[in-house]
């Protein structure tokens, strides 16, 4: 119930007893009575605004805390979103700065990627040079071993026709000229410049070679042997012919004197006569 304050004061003031000598009492109580009902009324009338007054200003309380309230939250919220607007600046600072570094990585990469692709490519072409190089000495190593080989036999094909002309030389009887007026058969290529180094130590063309040649050589007889060294072909392939000639005829005087010794030795004569 909303009453005007002023309104009640002036009725209250209009109703104040008015006393006079000449009333009666019971008139006067009757009065008072009246007075006070009017107050009482009043006064009820007065209580009922306070209390219209006190849910006034308790509403008037929700509705400002209610305010205060919203405007808070509002003011919570707008911080929280600069907050968050602050927050997504930085990450898209810091997301800029790794698209940047990210790039700048892809082309290091892409550099590094580059410098191997072309060491890759230079390895390539040394490698195939290298197989080049290779195939090349292989073919050079295999020409070697072929003409090795090639010498080889045509040193046992001279030694061969050596001893065979040694063989003939021995079985004809020739005086000292025709001796020295005898010189090796000039188709064939007779080694020179044998030393007894070369004799003890030959070169061959592998170690196989060479243990094949001394088997061969420790399986020949004596006179083989001897021949096989008087053909004078272990080790070089060029010389002198004449020098070759010189060093043949060497040996065959020496096997000649030999055999004459052993001829005219007492136990040689011993062995003719007890034949």
């Amino acid at each position: 119930m909303d009453l005007d304050l002023a309104e009640i004061i002036d009725d209250g003031e209009s109703g104040a007893p008015d006393y006079d000598v000449d009333d009666d009492y019971e008139r006067q109580y009757l009065r008072v009575q009246h007075d006070f009902d009017k107050l009482t009324t009043n006064y009820r009338r007065l209580q009922t605004v306070n209390e219209a007054l006190k849910r006034q200003i308790e509403q008037q309380h929700t509705q400002l805390a209610e305010y205060l309230k919203a405007k808070n939250d509002a003011e919570r919220v707008a911080h929280e979103s600069e907050l968050r607007m602050a927050k997504m600046a930085k990450n898209a600072e810091i997301d800029a700065r790794a698209r940047e570094g990210q790039v700048k990585r892809v082309r290091v990469m892409e550099h590094q990627m580059k410098e191997v692709l072309e060491e890759s490519d230079k390895e390539r072409r040394q490698r195939a040079v290298a197989e080049e190089k290779t195939a090349e000495l292989h073919k050079a190593l295999n020409r070697e071993r072929a003409q090795r080989l090639h010498d080889l036999h045509q040193n046992f094909r001279i030694a061969g026709t050596l001893s065979s002309s040694y063989a003939k030389w021995d079985a004809m009887d020739v005086s000292d000229d025709e001796e020295q007026r005898w010189q090796p058969p000039r188709d064939i290529d007779v080694p020179l410049n044998i030393t007894d180094d070369d004799l003890a130590t030959p070169q061959f063309a592998s170690p196989e070679d060479a243990a094949q040649e001394a088997a061969r050589v420790k399986a020949m007889s004596d006179g083989d042997r001897a021949n096989w060294r008087a053909a004078g072909w272990l080790h070089s392939r060029a010389g002198d012919a004449d020098e070759a000639g010189e060093c043949a005829r060497r040996s065959a005087v020496q096997r000649r004197a030999e055999k004459s010794r052993l001829q005219t030795s007492p136990a040689r004569s011993n062995r003719s006569r007890f034949g």
